[in-house]
């Protein structure tokens, strides 16, 4: 059974009161014995494998450029390698190690060129929240999103209580954060 380790939500930022507007769109990561990327777009429910460990975060915002950034060039142009003759509606599941004639390193570069140019031309600004949870692999890339050339913000684990849902026995305590 998979984990959700982590939800990312696409949208614009709020011009005056921050967060992120209504319209916004998530993705969400699932760990377990592999790694996807789950998205939902018009009903249909569409999976994407990452590569490997190494390209979990640059998949996933490949992933959300295909799928709702319809003015990226790099995602509308990843979209159709990928899809080819399909039609997206259907509920589809990419395994993205499938596809070795696409760079998608290139790709990508061409899609943090769009983020650095888009802020830069556009009052409309791309904004990305990233909830990341405990013992996600997005812990380790912190540092690449938060150098994504868009508006960014990074929410992480700052306390757990767990119980044991054998035992309930409480199992962990993590008392980074002082309630007192």
């Amino acid at each position: 059974m998979a984990t959700y380790s982590a939800q990312v939500l696409i949208g614009t930022g709020h011009p005056n009161d921050g967060g992120i507007s209504h319209g916004y769109s998530s993705l969400k990561l699932a760990e377990s014995d592999s790694i996807a990327w789950i998205a939902t777009k018009d009903g249909h429910r569409h999976v994407w494998l990452p590569r490997n460990v190494n390209t979990v975060l640059e998949d996933g915002l490949l992933m959300a450029a295909a799928l709702y950034m319809d003015s990226s060039d790099a995602g509308q142009t990843l979209l159709k390698l990928i899809m080819e003759n399909k039609d997206i509606s259907e509920f589809n599941r990419v395994s993205l190690s499938e596809h070795p004639d696409i760079n998608f390193t290139e790709i990508f570069n061409k899609l943090s060129d769009e983020f650095n140019s888009d802020v830069k031309a556009h009052q409309k600004r791309l904004k990305m929240i990233f909830t990341i949870f405990n013992g996600s692999v997005l812990n380790r890339q912190i540092d690449l999103i938060s150098s994504l050339g868009c508006d960014v913000e990074i929410l992480t684990t700052s306390y757990i209580k767990e119980y044991s849902p054998w035992s309930e026995e409480q199992m962990y305590v993590d008392t980074a954060i002082n309630p007192a």
